[in-house]
């Protein structure tokens, strides 16, 4: 394996179950974003989602994290579930002395969807379905500029929309 910093990583769910991978990717080095958008692969079916963490230091040597265990690390996370062109984001952040969970949207402004009383949109992956808003709905393409931008600068774009699941 290289002896590459890794500074994030990124773990995937599917079928199969959990792998996890580096980033920046040791035989792809660099901007994990280059070329065609980061979640085309995902299906809902054999590949359902990614979850992406920032190490707590730069990671030299094995990058496979296989004992990770969510009630403990990492105490934030961006996630990504669905399949490529109907997608939910969400982020987890470790508030209070526990762990809270938000999906992520898009700015809704005076729209009448940011009146809505309920979550009407479905998103499906494996053998779940998750009701959000129609500002909530995203697509890889959409989604891949949120990831970069926290992957460049550990922060969320200001303009998104948070709002808290209860878990």
């Amino acid at each position: 394996m290289s002896s590459a910093n890794f500074t994030h990583v990124k773990i995937n769910h599917g079928r199969y179950g959990r792998t996890t991978m580096p980033l920046p990717d040791p035989l792809n080095p660099g901007n994990p974003f280059a070329g065609s958008s980061g979640f085309t692969h995902l299906d809902g079916k054999r590949k359902w989602s990614e979850i992406w963490a920032a190490l707590p230091a730069p990671l030299v040597g094995d990058p496979s994290l296989s004992a990770i265990d969510f009630d403990q690390w990492p105490e934030e996370y961006l996630q990504v579930a669905g399949r490529r062109g109907r997608l939910t984001a969400e982020v987890r952040r470790a508030e209070g002395g526990r762990f809270r969970q938000y999906v992520l949207g898009r700015a809704v402004g005076d729209r009448d969807e940011a009146r809505a009383p309920a979550p009407t949109e479905e998103i499906e992956w494996s053998d779940h379905v998750a009701l959000v808003f129609p500002h909530e709905v995203w697509t890889s393409a959409t989604v891949t500029p949120v990831f970069r931008h926290w992957f460049e600068t550990g922060e969320l774009p200001a303009d998104l929309t948070l709002r808290e699941l209860d878990l």
